[in-house]
């Protein structure tokens, strides 16, 4: 399935509270920190951001999906 937990850019973390690894960051270039964006960079980005300025981040399970979906390779190498 094109999910995140097999998507290479992907990678489970464990959550301190619940010891639960169904969450994960994803480091796909089309998901950006509103500060970064650059002019002309695609209409198919997920731009997210926060009210100070410092940094922000966003998390997603397991079994989400998306249009960005890279599949792991044998070896772990896209």
């Amino acid at each position: 399935m094109k999910t995140c937990q097999n998507c290479v850019h992907w990678e489970s973390e464990v959550d301190l509270f619940t010891q639960s690894e169904d969450f994960g960051e994803c480091g796909s270039e089309k998901f950006v920190y509103s500060a970064r964006v650059q002019p002309g960079s695609g209409s198919d980005r997920l731009l997210y951001w926060d009210c100070e300025g410092y940094m922000a981040s966003f998390r997603t399970g397991r079994d989400f999906g998306c249009i960005h979906f890279e599949e792991h390779l044998a070896g772990g190498a896209v």
